[in-house]
């Protein structure tokens, strides 16, 4: 009897003394504290998307597929991880990177279905140059940017949050760019872009002249090209490559047809 008595006592100082140890931890923790979940790298949500690059002769683009993480959340995102995969080049033996290891994109702005993508100069600094390439990078970006985001048919290259002309004096950036996968390689996928409005410049005299496309073909501007002069517009048609196409300063000259056609007039 007298061990129960001295148990009995002792049970509720115990009692009292785990009550008085839970209140005081409930005070020293935070209300509504935020717990912080840590996320590893290998289980962040991938999305797969499909990349152009150069093929290794430098005449098409090529497409290399991947899973990447950064696609997950907005758009503007997902952009900018696919133009750094871009930058990082590709993974398949045979395709080569044709954006500069230095190349950042600054910022990016979708406007009615036009991607504006504004670069820091090393893209155009660090650019190797030459024609191909140069059409190929643009094409690169351009495709991309369409096979990922279908509403996304052009695009507009910056620099520095300004225009440029070109990238290294060859193909003109001064409008937007419509994607064109007549240059990504036949057994790879390559196919006019249908409805295509706005085939490429080129601005030097030294641009390779033959597209792989079909009526895709980009206008040259060169030193070879028949420079007419605008304000010959009374200039008579000529249907027969034969009739004389010299014509007097009678701006009232009759059009000629074919050869028989007397050209003498009354």
């Amino acid at each position: 009897m007298k061990l129960i008595k001295w148990m009995i006592p002792l049970a509720l100082l115990v009692l009292i003394f785990c009550i008085v140890s839970i209140l005081r931890d409930n005070r020293a923790a935070p209300k509504n504290a935020p717990v912080k979940i840590v996320v590893p790298a290998s289980q962040k949500a991938t999305s797969q998307v499909t990349l152009y690059f150069g093929s290794e002769d430098g005449k098409f683009l090529m497409p290399e597929t991947r899973e990447i993480t950064g696609c997950d959340g907005d758009q503007g995102s997902c952009v900018r991880s696919i133009v750094q995969e871009l930058v990082k080049g590709p993974a398949t033996a045979g395709l080569v990177r044709l954006l500069p290891q230095e190349t950042e994109l600054q910022a990016f702005i979708e406007q009615d279905g036009v991607a504006v993508l504004s670069f820091n100069t090393e893209l155009c600094t660090r650019h190797s140059g030459g024609s191909m390439p140069e059409l190929l990078t643009v094409y690169s970006l351009a495709d991309t940017l369409a096979t990922n985001f279908s509403y996304m048919r052009r695009i507009r290259i910056l620099v520095d949050g300004g225009e440029v002309e070109t990238l290294k004096g060859h193909v003109d950036l001064r409008h937007p760019i419509a994607a064109n996968f007549s240059w990504v390689k036949p057994e790879h996928g390559g196919t006019a872009a249908p409805g295509e409005e706005m085939p490429p410049t080129f601005i030097d005299e030294d641009v390779e002249k033959e597209s792989p496309g079909d009526g895709m073909q980009p206008t040259f501007i060169d030193e070879d090209v028949e420079k007419k002069a605008s304000d010959d517009a009374m200039m008579p048609t000529f249907i027969d490559e034969d009739v004389e196409k010299k014509t007097p300063a009678d701006d009232m000259q009759p059009t000629f047809i074919d050869e028989d056609v007397k050209k003498e007039t009354p």
